[in-house]
């Protein structure tokens, strides 16, 4: 896989600060092209507003202000509401889901995991009724990024055309 694809464990994803002066401007980035996405973006939406409020009541801010410098506890608190907002907007994803979201056949999705160009599926957990399941899932996040590239996906179908030997 592509090491510009990986986002840094560090770094927020989705949130935005400004500095103005005196205070810090947070936001939402922008909202990601695949519809897929925009039901779960409306859900993330929600969760950023409640949880900023909430911040800012704790911080002496408002709206979407706070006092500047940030504190590291003010930090730490942004990371994690962003972890909070990706679980929401990106969920691990099944083998189907990776088709319909990068617009790939099964047989390239298969090939392309066993090749690590996609990233390796973990497992995740599913309940009906009283049962758990366990079922191999993408990294939503990731996924999401790979979608946003198609001239990536356009390259790895010209590399694997070209390693195809010609018909006789």
């Amino acid at each position: 896989m592509p090491p510009d694809i990986e986002p840094g464990p560090a770094d927020p994803v989705l949130i935005r600060c400004a500095a103005l002066p005196g205070q810090v401007r947070v936001t939402l980035g922008a909202a990601p092209a695949h519809p897929f996405y925009l039901a779960r973006w409306r859900s993330a939406q929600r969760r950023f507003r409640l949880g900023l409020r909430r911040l800012a009541a704790l911080r002496d801010g408002e709206g979407g202000l706070l006092p500047a410098p940030l504190a590291a506890e003010t930090r730490a608190d942004l990371l994690r509401l962003d972890r909070q907002l990706c679980e929401i907007l990106y969920p691990p994803l099944s083998a189907s889901a990776v088709v319909e979201v990068l617009a790939i056949t099964p047989a390239e999705r298969r090939a392309w995991s066993d090749g690590l160009r996609l990233p390796l599926p973990h497992h995740a957990l599913a309940r009906r009724g009283q049962r758990s399941y366990r079922y191999p899932a993408y990294d939503g996040r990731t996924i999401a990024l790979i979608a946003e590239r198609p001239d990536l996906i356009a390259g790895w179908r010209a590399e694997d055309a070209a390693a195809r030997p010609a018909p006789e």
